[in-house]
């Protein structure tokens, strides 16, 4: 899948006025998706320079936002109904360039919106919903009513992992608690991270790196860590939980 250009650049592209980005300008040769936005911005600028010719395919903004207009122009602008005189047709047509200016910096400050957006997605995508695939229950005495669970969700080839924990108020005095992966044996461990403290729990949310063998990682260990200056586990686990 080809990289899009970033948004900024999707809506520079729009502008007449600006140069033209090589790079951007061959993405939209062969990306239709890419230029089918750009058209779209492109046709609003040319009808906000246009005045108001051709303004009528486009859907009027709300009273509300023409009386905001009218209070910071004062006399400068006339109702929309009225013909205005050619002095003030300027002022209003310095207006509509305003707003189709607001329009393209709007699209690119949301990814061009509704539709290239989230690069890749299909237009009005849902996130992807998180899934359960652990569930952690208690191995040593500290917390015996504890319990949590891991859920992952995946994106365009990028893992996230997200824990939660309850009922956790003993952690033998340690200053944290971590997230783990691990192999039955114990022989291999990969540290995900350290969980934070809320008013129902512990959570924390961590990417997981694509590369990680986690067939053989199939186990979820949560520990009770010192500031101790040791980077390794500490040997004192309270939940734990087998991968799906």
């Amino acid at each position: 899948m080809s990289v899009h250009p970033d948004p900024e650049a999707l809506a520079l592209a729009a502008l007449p006025a600006e140069p033209s980005d090589p790079g951007v300008a061959a993405h939209l040769a062969a990306c239709a998706a890419c230029r089918s936005h750009v058209d779209e911005l492109a046709r609003t600028v040319a009808l906000a320079q246009d005045g108001v010719e051709g303004a009528g395919d486009l859907a009027g903004p709300p009273d509300r936002v023409w009386a905001g207009i009218a209070a910071e122009l004062g006399a400068e602008l006339q109702p929309v109904d009225d013909p205005p005189p050619p002095e003030r047709s300027k002022a209003r047509r310095r207006v509509l360039v305003a707003v189709a200016a607001a329009v393209v910096a709007l699209a690119a400050g949301v990814g061009i919106g509704l539709g290239v957006g989230a690069v890749g997605d299909a237009p009005g995508a849902r996130p992807p919903a998180s899934t359960v695939v652990a569930q952690l229950q208690p191995i040593g005495p500290l917390d015996p009513v504890a319990s949590g669970t891991l859920t992952a969700t995946e994106q365009a080839g990028v893992r996230t992992m997200a824990v939660r924990l309850t009922g956790v108020p003993d952690t033998g005095g340690a200053d944290y608690l971590e997230v783990w992966l691990m192999n039955g044996a114990g022989t291999e461990i990969v540290a995900l991270g350290a969980l934070t403290r809320d008013d129902t729990g512990y959570t924390g949310s961590f990417t997981v790196p694509s590369n990680l063998p986690m067939t053989q990682l199939d186990l979820v260990d949560v520990s009770a860590e010192r500031y101790d200056g040791n980077p390794g586990h500490s040997g004192v686990s309270i939940l734990r939980g087998t991968l799906a």
